[in-house]
């Protein structure tokens, strides 16, 4: 049986960079600010800051970029 692997994978992360290009576009047209998606969404600033910012994947999970992408798409 095979154990699931913790770490994050290259598909992953591919996916999660792909999604965080959607999220600054979106983002940016939008006028959403990292504030207002961190507190809607409760999540860690910190992280959410470094990955919104800087592109960071390696700070948020893909279901975590997939709530991201989900509110800047309804905003």
């Amino acid at each position: 049986m095979k154990q699931p692997n913790k770490m994050p994978t290259i598909l992953e992360n591919k996916l999660k960079q792909m999604m965080y290009q959607k999220i600054c576009f979106t983002r940016k047209s939008k006028n959403i600010s990292n504030y207002r998606i961190y507190k809607e969404l409760n999540l860690n600033p910190g992280n959410a800051n470094a990955f919104l910012k800087y592109g960071d994947v390696s700070k948020v999970s893909l279901d975590t970029a997939r709530k991201i992408l989900a509110f800047v798409n309804k905003y």
